[in-house]
């Protein structure tokens, strides 16, 4: 794994949230994000990642690292958004380390996490299709 997402996944655990995301969780939800029918705005969506219980404020002692939380989500999503537009989804997925097993479960949480904030634009999406 790259230092940058190791660093973003220290970053995400030691958030002040009784639990809080882990990257493969904030990798499925940036994605939901991206996908969804209706933009959501970084305010919203932000506060589900630091913790509702921050009232929308950062929960860092430090502005320099709310300045580097945010810019280091918003490259993750930037990303996931290039590889989508090519075809070439990469999504970041826990392995079992007894067994090999890929945990895809907790990427699967994020992505419905995503699906929480518009499930009405999901609905409607869904009814279009059919």
């Amino acid at each position: 794994m790259p230092s940058r997402f190791r660093r973003l996944d220290g970053a995400l655990a030691e958030l002040p949230v009784e639990e809080p995301m882990l990257l493969t969780e904030l990798d499925g939800f940036l994605t939901g994000l991206i996908v969804c029918p209706e933009p959501i705005p970084v305010d919203e969506w932000m506060t589900v990642i630091w913790g509702v219980e921050a009232d929308g404020v950062p929960p860092f002692e430090e502005p320099l690292d709310v300045q580097w939380f945010v810019k280091a989500v918003a490259a993750r999503r930037d990303e996931i958004a290039r590889d989508l537009s090519r075809d070439k989804l990469q999504p970041i997925l826990d392995v079992d380390e007894r067994d090999g097993e890929v945990l895809w479960e907790y990427w699967v949480d994020g992505f419905s996490d995503a699906i929480a904030l518009r499930p009405d634009a999901w609905g409607g999406a869904a009814a279009a299709a059919e």
